[in-house]
């Protein structure tokens, strides 16, 4: 993280070459509060998720990525884009855990496929393969 109060982005001196434009939303979105803030919610939200009970501290240098991924490709308020990171880097925290205990559980003398081996067979989707009549598009 920048000691400074500037702003904490992987590419601030290379983003922009030719001009200098931060936003007023830009400037607080990757300032140090806004980070820390974004930290300690993530923390507070994977509370009890790791196995050994323990917190769950995600890197600064992730959530200013995320961040910078989220800020370039929607638009929206400040508020409500922090909650979007949050939520974004939460969920992908759990759906990890879960990922990884889904996979413990499995072993290979497992030969039933239902839920609770996580091995449920689906039926193949079926495909309408029949061609279009020629000049079906011709109605008199």
């Amino acid at each position: 993280m920048d000691n400074n109060n500037h702003i904490t982005d992987y590419n601030k001196e290379y983003r922009y070459q030719i001009y200098a434009s931060y936003t007023e939303k830009q400037k607080l979105l990757f300032s140090p509060w806004s980070i820390n803030l974004m930290s300690k919610q993530i923390t507070f939200f994977l509370k009890n998720v790791h196995p050994e009970g323990k917190d769950i501290i995600v890197p600064n240098h992730t959530i200013i990525s995320v961040a910078d991924s989220f800020y370039e490709n929607t638009v929206a308020h400040l508020e409500v884009l922090q909650q979007m990171i949050v939520k974004f880097i939460v969920n992908s925290i759990i759906e990890e855990y879960q990922q990884i205990k889904q996979n413990n559980n499995l072993s290979i003398w497992v030969t039933k496929y239902d839920v609770e081996s996580g091995l449920q067979q689906f039926n193949s989707v079926k495909l309408n393969n029949k061609k279009r009549r020629p000049y079906s598009m011709f109605t008199y």
